[in-house]
């Protein structure tokens, strides 16, 4: 068995806080401190990776859940797996609960999507 036909796919969150802590100043002047941001700049994204390539990059807006999980699958995963891994595919995720839901099992089974479940006590 080797992992050349292994999915391997994550969302996260990536915190722009590219953030200066002081202002310009003039000598003999007290240091002015700017602010911190209150909502600093966010974006959420998805993607996958394999030995073959990699998926395309989605990125949302709002917190994921299973139906936003299960609509970036089709317009990315399948896409995917039908161009690169026409003869079979193992996809592989972490435990998350949008993953493993009804709704997300039933997708993969209507789908054709070869899911490896990772056991409940799992180091990812």
């Amino acid at each position: 068995m080797t992992c050349e036909d292994v999915i391997y796919t994550d969302e996260t969150t990536v915190q722009i806080k590219n953030h200066r802590r002081t202002c310009c100043y003039k000598r003999g002047q007290k240091l002015r401190y700017k602010p911190k941001p209150k909502h600093p700049i966010k974006v959420h994204v998805w993607a996958g990776i394999s030995f073959c390539g990699r998926t395309s990059l989605c990125i949302f807006e709002g917190k994921m859940n299973a139906e936003l999980f299960i609509s970036i699958l089709g317009k990315s995963l399948i896409p995917f797996v039908r161009d690169i891994y026409p003869d079979g595919h193992r996809f592989v995720q972490n435990n998350d609960p949008k993953h493993c839901s009804r709704l997300a099992r039933e997708y993969y089974k209507v789908n054709g999507i070869n899911w490896w479940p990772k056991p409940p006590e799992s180091l990812d």
